[in-house]
């Protein structure tokens, strides 16, 4: 009987961490660096990624903003493994100049670029930061693989190279970011 217990017992343990395991709850924020700020709002499992791109490296005039939504999943192999599945990326334009930029060279195939209007980029191809090749944004669907650590209230991500890109369960980074996001509120 005593076996029985300690085998339910511990099962029940090794499922809740393995089966249990999410990100805290709240939004989650990288200060601005170099015009950039990164942000996660996280519910569970669901997480929406905004990066805010500046034109000036003090993060004062908005460029752009692009949001991902998607569910992570922890795997049960690894405590520090974890696997993000997009559903959505959009993208909203906030400098007039880069509207005309976008709509003449006709950006993710759109003409009709405007003034903080959102579009849906999910799966297309964007010359986005480099004006000679196109990039391709996540299909609905697809997965990245990376690693994660909460140390405190800063959450890291792991580090992506181009051999460890997360493109594949065996390409993902093997060494963490030293920018985290430091945890800001829980929702």
């Amino acid at each position: 009987m005593k076996s029985s217990l300690f085998y339910l017992f511990a099962g029940f343990f090794w499922a809740k961490s393995v089966f249990g395991t999410t990100l805290p709850s709240g939004l989650w924020q990288i200060e601005c660096k170099d015009g950039l700020i990164k942000e996660q709002a996280v519910k569970g499992n669901f997480v929406t990624s905004t990066e805010k791109f500046y034109a000036d490296r003090n993060c004062q005039q908005i460029s752009f903003i692009f949001e991902t939504t998607g569910y992570v999943v922890f795997t049960a192999e690894h405590v520090e493994w974890i696997d993000f599945t997009y559903l959505n990326v959009s993208l909203s334009v906030s400098n007039s100049q880069a509207i005309q930029d976008l709509n003449s060279r006709k950006v993710c195939g759109f003409t009709d670029w405007t003034i903080s209007d959102s579009k849906d980029i999910t799966g297309l191809r964007c010359a986005l930061f480099n004006v000679k090749k196109e990039t391709q944004i996540p299909h609905a669907g697809d997965l990245k693989y990376g690693i994660f650590k909460i140390e405190v209230d800063r959450l890291y991500y792991g580090q992506m190279t181009k051999e460890n890109d997360g493109s594949t369960s065996e390409r993902r980074p093997v060494g963490f970011n030293i920018d985290y996001f430091k945890h800001l509120e829980i929702r």
